[in-house]
């Protein structure tokens, strides 16, 4: 790999990055910073790089599925990475209160599976004081529950700021009568003392905002927004 390079734009997310992260030389990388661009598995890789480090990646973008069959990125995607990469930072609006409150903080998250699977390592930053998104895809909402306890057991969601919900894709209920993403999320929302939203426009399946990992930021919960501050 390059040492001069500026940037480490990931193929696709799918398994293994958490084996990488024991082996890593953080200090190294330290030495060159880069930024990382990615999501899903990549999340782990990118919180690791934040504790170890201080230093903040790209989190929505991937080559599949950001790009499109012609190899194209979608729009958003796009628009949204060069802008992160450029440190101008859009505001985000139109998300939908869950708890209402105004918090500021440094934006940090990812995939929600990841970041639970970090729990008990050395990998983990303190999200205390943070403004935490959240995405998952293919999980059903028992288990997205399920890893939302296991973060409020470890002690890792009782100080965030705020709490942003993505996009779950494919998060589907087994039955009528099981709950469902909703459910779940308005569910933490009303435990957690921070303001909440979702419909925030982050995860897969979708043409993805690009959010800048460790940017400041305020969530305004009452009026839907999330302004980013640039570096």
């Amino acid at each position: 790999m390059r040492s001069d390079a500026s940037v480490i734009l990931c193929a696709r997310g799918g398994y293994g990055t958490t084996r990488l992260l024991d082996a890593l030389d953080f200090a190294e990388f330290a030495n060159r910073p880069k930024w990382v661009v990615g999501f899903s598995d990549i999340t782990a890789l990118q919180l690791a790089i934040l504790k170890h480090t201080g230093i903040g990646s790209a989190s929505g973008f991937l080559l599949y599925p950001s790009l499109d069959e012609c190899g194209i990125a979608r729009p958003r995607a796009g628009e949204s990475l060069w802008q992160t990469l450029g440190g101008d930072f859009q505001p985000v609006r139109s998300l939908k209160c869950l708890r209402p409150g105004r918090a500021q903080g440094p934006l940090v998250g990812g995939c929600l599976s990841m970041i639970t699977a970090l729990v008990g390592t050395p990998h983990l930053p303190d999200l205390s004081g943070t403004l935490l998104f959240l995405e998952d895809v293919g999980e059903r909402p028992y288990r997205i529950d399920r890893m939302l306890q296991q973060l409020w057991s470890a002690g890792v969601l009782q100080d965030v700021a705020g709490l942003i919900a993505g996009h779950f894709a494919g998060c589907h209920a087994r039955g009528a009568l099981d709950a469902t993403v909703p459910d779940v999320l308005a569910h933490w929302a009303s435990r957690v003392n921070c303001p909440a939203v979702t419909g925030l426009p982050y995860g897969h399946d979708i043409d993805s905002l690009v959010l800048p990992i460790g940017v400041p930021a305020t969530l305004d919960a009452d009026a839907g927004t999330l302004d980013l501050y640039p570096v």
